[in-house]
């Protein structure tokens, strides 16, 4: 949930307190996109020295409200971190009297992170993982206003937009045109459209009103692999779009069904551009809610699909707070099964590895296998569901969509090991597949106007659904005591860690030059 103060109470300076465990000298705020936060978060914990953190959420790198303390430049510092979405990166600077937001305050309890140590992660672009470690305050919610001891209600130093600062302005009044902010462009986020899960015994043939239908559900469902930018218009002016119109099939019956982010996200500004829908439109958008043994995934069941007032829900016009909200909405299963639909949804590169991945248990990099076909799992559960590693689960190398490698043959509870019915070798992510037989089937990407979401094409200026990722700050903040520390954390990103959520800038250079863009939606140029 946001937590956007609009008191109006003028900002009180900040104090300078004692270097003990538990405090700093100095904190740094920051606040912005959640398709970039696991960058952000890898970022600030490569560049401070002996870092700890907390956190509220499911792991650190997808934590949403989170601080970390370390050393910089000789000195301890804390580092605040809220995200909610990329006009609240803006927001929090053009206009701070009134847009404090409650950043998590560090707490004793924070434990070592390790840059790179996410141990849950699988991404089909070629990303890094994120950071790991820290202490999980709570597994979800949020720092509570008014609550001194674990909140800081605080005006934000430096903001992460996947928009560029005048689209902002144009879709909400907190975020302005002006004072102009100085805009340092950090790397490219590339976004993908995604089908919502589906269920290899969904055989309804849907024939109504003297219809032909010859497909299943699910036959139709594996029939629709591309959408272009007129159907994702279409889509999110009517929240409901005919399967036909995906498939080119005329006797396709069913019918997908608009998922999206609220008007923070920056990856909507990005989908709502590219489609030539408007960033400023008011878009159809659904939410679920869900029965069965889990809040999402494959336990859970579609109870129903329900479009939200877009002043209520969940906190601003009609759409999912984060990225990981909507991939869980498209890991649910049962969609067919209400109004025979199915769910299509724009997300971040960051955010697929949520929905693609649901049902995994994923070991990154098993750098040492004892009796050559036996490791340690990092847990063995899958991924949001309740499906556990069991005999018989398929095995793969670093990729779903790799050929198996083999079965899991034994399963040790208690010492977490796991038996691999053939020898492993050390260096790779170890992905066991917890959903075997279960007959469900994962959230998949589609193409973009026929082409796939690939570095290459990108390179090429084929696939234009992609963002630069922009680091705020007034011009005021050069002379603030974490100007420093703030462009230390910009320089690791520019050179290093955007490849976390996205790509650098320099990987971008092909052989026809590199491409760009003015504005979001704009044409791509070779240059």
């Amino acid at each position: 949930m946001k937590t956007l103060s609009k008191s109006f109470l003028a900002l009180a300076a900040f104090a300078l307190v004692s270097t003990t465990a538990a405090q700093a000298t100095s904190v740094l705020h920051i606040s912005g996109s959640t398709a970039f936060r696991s960058a952000t978060i890898n970022a600030v914990a490569n560049v401070l020295t002996s870092p700890t953190a907390v956190y509220y959420g499911s792991s650190l790198a997808g934590a949403n409200d989170l601080a970390f303390q370390g050393t910089y430049a000789g000195n301890t510092v804390q580092v605040e971190l809220h995200f909610s979405g990329s006009l609240t990166g803006i927001a929090g600077l053009t206009v701070p009297a009134s847009n404090n937001y409650n950043f998590c305050k560090y707490q004793a309890s924070g434990t070592t992170v390790t840059p790179g140590g996410q141990s849950n992660f699988y991404s089909p672009y070629g990303l890094n993982p994120g950071a790991g470690g820290g202490f999980q305050i709570a597994s979800s919610g949020s720092p509570a206003a008014g609550n001194s001891t674990t909140t800081d209600t605080s005006a934000t130093d430096v903001g992460f937009s996947d928009a560029f600062q005048n689209t902002a302005a144009l879709v909400t009044p907190f975020a302005k045109s002006s004072p102009a902010l100085v805009d340092t462009k950090v790397g490219i986020l590339p976004f993908a459209f995604l089908k919502g899960s589906a269920n290899t015994a969904d055989n309804a043939l849907n024939i109504a009103n003297g219809g032909t239908d010859t497909y299943t559900d699910y036959q139709e469902w594996q029939q629709i692999t591309d959408i272009s930018a007129n159907n994702a218009a279409t889509l999110y002016g009517s929240g409901g779009l005919a399967t036909q119109l995906l498939t080119g099939n005329i006797n396709d019956e069913t019918n997908v069904t608009a998922v999206g982010r609220d008007e923070d996200s920056g990856t909507r500004i990005a989908a709502f551009a590219e489609s030539g829908f408007g960033v400023g439109n008011t878009p159809t958008q659904f939410e679920i809610t869900t029965s069965g043994g889990a809040s999402t995934g494959p336990d859970a069941v579609v109870a129903s699909v329900v479009a939200q007032a877009n002043s209520v829900f969940p906190t601003i016009s009609g759409g999912y707070s984060s990225g990981g909200n909507v991939a869980a909405a498209l890991a649910t299963t049962g969609w067919d099964s209400v109004g025979q639909t199915y769910a299509l949804a724009y997300l971040g590169a960051s955010d697929t590895d949520t929905a693609v991945t649901e049902g995994y248990e994923i070991t990154a990099n098993v750098t040492s296998i004892t009796g050559g076909n036996t490791y340690t799992a990092h847990a063995l559960t899958g991924s949001g569901v309740t499906n556990t590693v069991a005999v018989g689960d398929n095995v793969y190398y670093d990729s779903p969509t790799s050929t198996a490698i083999g079965t899991v043959t034994a399963v040790n509870t208690s010492t977490l090991a796991v038996t691999v019915s053939t020898t492993l070798a050390s260096g790779h992510n170890i992905l066991v597949d917890t959903l075997t037989g279960t007959g469900y089937v994962r959230p998949a990407f589609l193409t973009y106007n026929g082409v796939p979401l690939t570095k290459a094409n990108i390179v090429a200026g084929k696939y234009t659904f992609w963002e630069y990722e922009h680091f705020f700050y007034p011009t005021s903040f050069t002379s603030n005591a974490n100007y420093a520390l703030a462009t230390a954390i910009k320089n690791d990103l520019i050179t290093s860690d955007a490849k976390v959520a996205g790509y650098l800038l320099s990987d971008l250079t092909g052989a026809n030059g590199t491409p760009t863009k003015s504005q979001e939606g704009a044409t791509i140029n070779l240059q």
